[in-house]
């Protein structure tokens, strides 16, 4: 490779990390799906702990997070640090690939930017899954123990820290390992263990249950699927309309017609990879995030078939949707106008307590954007409710199976959330936004621009 070549492609790295931070600081949105989540573990971690922390998912990433925070408790941090696993995917991808094509396709894919705001684990799973993948196939070639091993716990670290990456090692092993001795998955599995294992050090220590997040999130996981929660259903998703024309455009828009180009029989295993994490990703709520997790091992497998003129077409198109995509990102929205207020009601109306009433899809909202330690706490509706009633049960799933048949007992599982008791509150502010039904039962104190505070 020329010296001119390879610092024209530095030059570019530069410039596409230097784009992703300039995007996070200006853009306006950081609330997505299952963000604010980890944005409160991360809080809480780092000891800035206004809200209790709900989540369902492995804490391994916002403990990395909740370091930087420490140090500067800002959100730009957190969007700044986040950032860095697409550039390393992109590194990556130049430095251990050698594909300039496949770089391209990448820095250039709707998908990065459309998630480059979203704190979330998918990101650095993206990274460790690409490694894994890197060293598998160095292995294939030079069958060194050390590729094999580290492939396995690069695997098994992407799982730890997101747990969807999971689903994704089955089909990475399945597909990798066809026609392969047995063996050789056993022992990668051992390997693997090693890898995961920090997760389950973390539960232990955090839940004293090292398989605690797992048993959050697959129960989760099992509610939606069997319809036990009626405003989540995954049929519903999985039948979502816009799943196929959204896949079509956000990962390339030459996707699904350079494809078809791929020479099946050298990348039928990258191929069968794909495929078959397409269809886990649209029983899973036909969500196209889940495919950043494999999208540099995508731009692998297209990269044999965009050649120079497909290229430019890729860049000119993706740049269009992309510029489309994200400018709604820059616009104030509805996360900083509470963010505002919040601020304001702190200021103007000082307490000890205040309870984020209303709607639960927007209460982690109120807390979302403050990182200052001596803050107060703002507590969860259900939070309160349980504290109130003097009932610790938040929620409760029963799952049975009648018989058919005339037999005197039948299974039943339940599944329940208890509330994890803690201090008593006394005489609270509650607060309730401005388009949601007003709470009979409190007292108006003041209106803000999307939020009132209200008292006993």
């Amino acid at each position: 490779m020329a010296p001119s070549n390879n610092k024209k492609t530095y030059t570019l790295l530069l410039g596409f990390a230097l784009f992703l931070i300039l995007f996070m600081v200006f853009t306006q949105k950081t609330n997505f799906h299952d963000t604010p989540e980890h944005i409160i573990a991360s809080k809480e971690l780092a000891e800035l702990n206004n809200s209790k922390i709900y989540s369902a998912h492995s804490l391994l990433y916002p403990l990395f997070l909740a370091q930087f925070l420490k140090v500067f408790p800002y959100m730009v941090t957190l969007k700044i640090v986040n950032i860095f696993w697409l550039v390393l995917d992109a590194l990556l991808l130049w430095l251990l690939f050698k594909d300039k094509r496949a770089l391209l396709i990448f820095i250039f894919s709707p998908l990065v930017w459309t998630t480059a705001p979203q704190i979330a684990p998918i990101l650095p799973s993206s990274s460790l899954i690409l490694l894994a993948y890197y060293f598998f196939k160095k292995w294939e070639v030079s069958e060194s123990k050390n590729y094999f091993i580290f492939s396995a716990i690069f695997l098994g670290l992407a799982s730890a820290i997101y747990e969807a990456a999971m689903a994704i090692a089955v089909i990475f092993i399945f597909v990798f390992f066809y026609n392969k001795k047995l063996i050789n998955v056993f022992y990668y599995l051992i390997a693997f263990l090693i890898g995961f294992s920090p997760i389950l050090i973390l539960n232990q220590l955090l839940f004293s249950f090292p398989f605690y997040s797992h048993l959050r999130f697959f129960g989760a996981n099992i509610i939606v699927t069997l319809g036990l929660r009626s405003d989540f259903n995954i049929l519903t998703l999985m039948f979502a309309k816009e799943f196929l024309p959204i896949l079509i455009f956000i990962i390339s828009p030459l996707l699904f017609i350079r494809i078809f180009k791929i020479k099946y029989k050298r990348n039928k295993k990258i191929i069968w990879f794909f495929i078959l994490n397409a269809i886990i990703f649209w029983m899973w709520g036909a969500n196209t995030l889940y495919f950043l997790a494999i999208l540099p091992m995508i731009a692998l497998m297209l990269s044999s078939v965009i050649k120079k003129k497909w290229l430019i077409l890729h860049i000119v198109l993706s740049t269009i949707i992309i510029l489309i995509l994200i400018y709604p990102f820059f616009q104030t929205s509805r996360e900083n106008e509470i963010a505002y207020d919040i601020k304001q009601i702190i200021k103007e109306y000082p307490n000890e307590n205040y309870v984020a009433y209303g709607r639960e899809s927007s209460q982690s909202l109120y807390v979302l954007h403050l990182f200052d330690k001596n803050q107060p706490r703002i507590l969860w509706m259900s939070e309160y409710l349980a504290i109130k009633n003097k009932n610790n049960v938040l929620t409760e799933n029963t799952i049975n199976f009648k018989p058919k048949i005339n037999t005197h007992k039948y299974p039943e599982f339940t599944y329940r959330l208890q509330y994890n008791k803690g201090e008593e509150i006394e005489n609270p502010y509650f607060i309730v936004e401005n388009d949601a039904e007003s709470p009979k039962d409190l007292k108006l104190i003041k209106k803000y621009k999307v939020l009132s505070l209200y008292s006993l």
